[in-house]
């Protein structure tokens, strides 16, 4: 029954668990995160070019470090404590976050290298290849009703049950 495709809508929607919908939130905003962080960076350093005012930067470095570590260890933890018995409905959530993982990074890399450009001096034009990262991640956000859509589009493959999630 790994597939899925046994399960019912109700059966599916009714085990997923709601911490491991957070642990996917928080996957996303993460993967989000890191380049709007370097965004940020870039505009400093490409707008302060004589080193004006960057110490601000290791000041929010070694916070957000000290943050990371203790989001690494409690995050982690939490996850652990929402794995769920239905191996069925742990294997579809595991390929709608792999999916969900792998558009992320293909769009997290663009966004990166625009924030690159920034930094060597090539305008703020380049912030625009952030836009598709922000799409993919507002679009992709793991709700309950966003992992049931998939499970029907890619799992079921019967778009009459968008019906029985408000869709259509």
């Amino acid at each position: 029954m790994e597939s899925g495709k046994e399960l019912s809508l109700d059966e599916f929607r009714s085990s997923i668990p709601k911490q491991r919908i957070m642990a996917m939130k928080i996957i996303t905003f993460a993967l989000v995160f890191g380049p709007c962080l370097f965004a940020v960076v870039a505009g400093t350093v490409a707008n302060n070019s004589q080193g004006k005012d960057l110490e601000i930067l290791q000041t929010v470095n070694f916070i957000l470090t000290a943050m990371m570590i203790v989001m690494s260890t409690v995050i982690p933890k939490f996850i652990l404590k929402s794995q769920m018995n239905n191996d069925a409905v742990n294997g579809v959530l595991n390929k709608i976050q792999s999916a969900v993982l792998v558009r992320l990074a293909l769009v997290e890399g663009a966004a990166l290298f625009g924030g690159v450009c920034v930094l060597l001096g090539l305008g703020y034009i380049n912030y625009i290849s952030m836009a598709p990262l922000f799409i993919v991640a507002l679009t992709n956000l793991p709700t309950e009703k966003y992992l049931c859509r998939q499970f029907i589009i890619h799992i079921k493959k019967d778009p009459r049950l968008l019906v029985e999630i408000g869709e259509y």
